[in-house]
């Protein structure tokens, strides 16, 4: 089967890593596991690791919970993509069934080693993180 992302996506990094899109459920229960599949197309070098991050903000925008992690688990990081190069690369979340049931959004991005963000563009947005997608976490059965 041809693998390729449900949701599109044109956020740049730095001008050296595109976000092509991404695959995601939109509605979780608490107590799941968030599964997002990223495909990603190396524009340029990158002469440092990047860290990748994804973060789930509540209504307030105040982040819940989160993952970090570089790409391929650590075992494809950034300075080994080659131009032109197609990733694909998984995260998972896990929801605590303590977390409330609600609205909430998916933040990510990419930091250096000395914590500093990788400025993202994304449509007419440029910041340091990319809102991915809004959830909804609904009571576990």
């Amino acid at each position: 089967p041809i693998i390729q992302p449900q949701i599109a996506s044109d956020a740049v990094w730095n001008a050296q890593a595109r976000l092509l899109g991404f695959n995601l459920n939109s509605v979780y229960r608490r107590g799941d596991i968030i599964d997002l599949r990223l495909f990603w197309r190396a524009l340029a070098p990158i002469a440092e690791d990047w860290t990748f991050f994804v973060h789930v903000l509540d209504a307030a925008g105040q982040n819940r919970l989160g993952a970090d992690a570089a790409p391929g688990a650590g075992s494809y990081p950034t300075t080994r993509w080659q131009m032109g190069e197609w990733i694909i690369d998984e995260i998972q979340i896990a929801l605590p069934v303590t977390l409330a049931s609600g609205d909430y959004q998916l933040e990510a991005g990419f930091y250096l080693s000395s914590g500093a963000r990788i400025p993202v563009t994304a449509a007419a947005d440029f910041g340091d993180h990319l809102l991915l997608a809004r959830l909804r976490i609904e009571e576990a059965p």
